[in-house]
């Protein structure tokens, strides 16, 4: 969001360089000499790290950076605080997972945690009740049993997916029809209705919501989370306060309208189950405001859809400059499934292979590439030697941590054998976490939604394996796998891809009825 530049923002700015740099040197004058080192802010040693930290694609220069440090981590400074950038798997899971108990809290987010979301969205609160509260509300609604309770409604739209592949109009384009995948099924889980098409308009107004906060949750953007004490100046000073009071007040009745919905349906005995026909039932037990309820609701929507349309990109990026890995995947699901029936989720158990390439997706290109939102410690921690002081920011770098040499050899090479060989024949050691990647992030601010989110993966995979064979179109130069979009979230940039349906007459109307059988159960959840 653009604030004018007018004279009392000028005037702010004027003092904030002047506050900041002053807060800055007193902080690294205050806190002791015994940081994990990092680079040089200046010749003389000392200042900010705010140029070494580009607004655009900052895991790649942090990635960089990181190589020269071979403990894993390293310390830059882009305000008051230290931040402990952590380019290790080991390190990552070291602090966050198990030591989770001073490492599960934020940094003060004052854009986005205070001012567009009033202090209550669970993704920028601190360690605290409220969290506990919010966390214990997802986790019921979304743990590994529940998660199993979506599995329908996943299945029924990955085969409506397979019947929009199979009519391709054009080679390029085809990324609309994951976004609908992903957005229907989340807003049906969310709030039992599904959508056939991305661009109606309050899932456009979810995908702007969700970019918005994006771009205010990069380390260093935002000069407010740094020098948080530039809230307390004048009003007059200050005028953004009142742009995202108003943004935060229409954000707030866009998430209720929808919550408001699922309220009519009940009343009218015609709501599907969703989280917020749960959340409805239970609300005077919960003890949330409505405006917790709202972001809560909202919470899953936002979050889920292009985490999960930019996993699934990526998977169809690997598929087409990795043949071979395509080809061992579907002998596999031949073997188990069959040409004449599509893959369920009992063969899921069947299908090692094609269930590491799922793992391999989430490894390979991660889309919180910066590790989600940052951690802070609550309180001084000595690691290897070095203090980590109370309210340090943790940020560690998935783009990094995924290309971690001790665990992952040639990590641009989409390899899903990675999680099928043994350790004592290749000498690689096990990756820290049992998932075998950081896709979800760590400790007690994992993704609460993550085995929600690797169902709905898993089930598209298997059934874009079994039914097409994924390929650049004949004369289209083969996609660039570094070509990546900036943001908070980020997802390949647009390539062709030629859907090639593996078999004849017989696979063509096993896909199209299944996709009628699909549309017939689905319509408990239309609009």
């Amino acid at each position: 969001m653009d604030i004018p530049l007018t004279p009392p923002v000028l005037l702010g700015t004027i003092l904030t360089l002047i506050l900041g740099t002053l807060a800055f040197l007193w902080a690294r004058t205050a806190y002791p000499s015994n940081l994990p080192p990092g680079p040089r802010a200046s010749h003389w040693g000392w200042g900010n790290h705010r140029h070494l930290v580009p607004r655009e694609r900052p895991w790649l220069r942090l990635y960089e950076i990181g190589k020269e440090y071979e403990r894993g981590y390293f310390t830059v400074w882009t305000g008051p605080k230290p931040t402990i950038v952590v380019s290790s798997a080991k390190v990552a899971a070291d602090l966050l997972d198990k030591r989770s108990s001073k490492y599960s809290s934020r940094p003060r987010f004052v854009v986005a945690g205070e001012l567009a979301t009033g202090g209550d969205a669970m993704l920028f609160l601190p360690y605290g009740q409220k969290w506990r509260n919010q966390r214990k509300i997802y986790h019921a609604a979304l743990m590994e049993k529940r998660a199993d309770d979506y599995r329908p409604i996943q299945e029924m739209e990955a085969k409506r997916l397979c019947a929009d592949f199979l009519h391709l109009a054009d080679s390029m384009g085809w990324e609309k029809h994951i976004e609908r995948f992903s957005a229907s099924s989340v807003v049906a889980i969310a709030y039992g209705r599904r959508v056939d098409d991305v661009k109606v308009g309050f899932v456009q107004s979810v995908i702007k919501r969700m970019e918005e906060v994006g771009k205010t949750n990069l380390p260093g953007k935002q000069i407010l989370d740094s020098y948080p004490f530039l809230q307390s100046l004048p009003e007059f000073l200050t005028p953004y306060k009142k742009t995202w009071r108003a943004a935060r007040a229409e954000s707030h009745g866009f998430w209720m309208s929808l919550a408001d919905t699922v309220k009519e349906r009940m009343h009218q005995g015609t709501a599907a189950p969703s989280f917020t026909r749960d959340l409805l039932e239970k609300r005077d037990q919960l003890g949330i405001s409505d405006q917790e309820f709202a972001l809560l609701t909202g919470g899953i929507f936002g979050a889920g859809v292009d985490t999960t349309s930019g996993t699934l990109i990526a998977f169809v990026l690997a598929m087409v400059t990795h043949p071979d890995v395509q080809r061992k995947a579907q002998e596999e699901l031949d073997r188990v499934v069959g040409p004449s029936r599509s893959p369920t989720w009992e063969d899921e158990s069947s299908l090692p292979y094609c269930r590491a390439v799922v793992q391999e997706t989430l490894r390979w290109r991660p889309v919180a590439i910066l590790g989600g939102t940052p951690h802070a410690s609550t309180e001084d921690d000595v690691y290897d030697g070095y203090l980590i002081p109370a309210g340090s920011t943790i940020l560690c770098n998935t783009y990094a941590i995924h290309r971690d040499p001790v665990y992952f050899p040639d990590p641009d090479l989409f390899r899903p054998e990675r999680y099928l060989e043994d350790e004592k024949e290749t000498g690689i050691p096990a990756y820290p976490q049992k998932a075998g990647h950081s896709a979800f992030g760590w400790g007690r601010r994992i993704c609460p939604g993550m085995h929600v989110a690797e169902r709905g993966v898993t089930v598209v995979i298997l059934h874009l394996l079994h039914h097409f064979v994924l390929s650049s179109p004949e004369g289209a130069p083969e996609p660039d796998i570094f070509a990546f979009t900036d943001g908070f979230n980020s997802r390949a940039e647009p390539f062709p891809i030629k859907a090639a349906l593996r078999g004849g007459k017989e696979k063509r109307e096993l896909v199209e009825r299944e996709k009628e059988e699909a549309w017939e159960a689905l319509q408990a959840y239309e609009v």
